[in-house]
């Protein structure tokens, strides 16, 4: 039977390397599994600094982006957090798009795919399991990816997001079939 993972791209900003992670990711998961894929771009989403007079663990964003947001993740099945480390820890939007929703994390198998060049993003991996332990998630585990320079052009983006990654594609194989058994 086929299942769901989606993907949500954390890095909200210009020249961002989510992009090309997240569809490596995809297609190493469609190649390996039978799961359908869905990507959630926070980019996209562009949602509103959460400013609510009241948490959401105590009663639901009533926004229209908050609604929606909302509604968008009630029906996310599996979840792969793919998100760049920002001064040791994750950037605005993801932590901003965590706080509109207390309910919805609830149980919901999360698997988190973290990327930068100290540590492959560990500290924003350790940072998210403290979030997501709040949030009552289900954390199945995470993945570090290691970036270095010499991965990418003058522009900033991958030579070959495929080369540079593949390395990594055990780990990813392992941690998305953990998140399709949860």
């Amino acid at each position: 039977m086929s299942q769901t993972v989606h993907l949500l791209i954390a890095s909200s900003r210009e020249g961002r390397l989510g992009e090309p992670i997240a569809k490596w990711a995809r297609e190493q998961i469609e190649v390996s599994f039978n799961a359908a894929i869905e990507v959630i771009d926070l980019y996209e989403e562009n949602l509103p600094f959460f400013n609510a007079s009241i948490a959401p663990s105590r009663q639901p964003d009533r926004s229209v982006h908050g609604r929606a947001w909302a509604e968008k993740m009630q029906q996310v099945e599996r979840l792969v957090i793919v998100t760049p480390e920002y001064n040791r820890g994750v950037p605005a939007a993801l932590k901003n798009a965590l706080d509109y929703l207390w309910e919805e994390w609830h149980d919901l198998p999360i698997a988190v795919m973290s990327y930068g060049y100290i540590d492959g993003g560990a500290s924003a991996s350790a940072h998210l399991k403290d979030t997501l332990g709040w949030l009552k998630a289900n954390q199945v585990g995470s993945v570090q990816l290691q970036l270095a320079v010499d991965m990418l052009d003058e522009t900033g983006g991958f030579k070959d997001v495929n080369g540079a990654l593949a390395g990594n594609t055990p780990k990813l194989k392992v941690l998305v079939g953990s998140l399709l058994e949860a």
